[in-house]
């Protein structure tokens, strides 16, 4: 877990390999996400959410899929 100056928890160390992976990628997809970072896509889903919810990430829908970037 990475610590803010405050003490709070910003990122899960699993949060930080997506986050990692993405930098400088463009859009990519979950099985994208999960291959460059070397987690499973269930995984993958699991960390997203909060992600997206802190500002981290961006979600683009084209079609049926999702896409992300950091």
């Amino acid at each position: 877990v990475y610590v803010s100056n405050c003490g709070e928890a910003i990122l899960h160390d699993k949060e930080s390999c997506i986050y990692l992976a993405l930098l400088g990628r463009g859009e990519s997809s979950i099985s994208d996400i999960a291959q460059l970072s070397h987690l499973t896509r269930p995984e993958v889903y699991r960390f997203l959410p909060h992600l997206l919810e802190v500002g981290i990430l961006t979600q683009h829908i084209i079609g049926k899929r999702r896409f992300y970037r950091a």
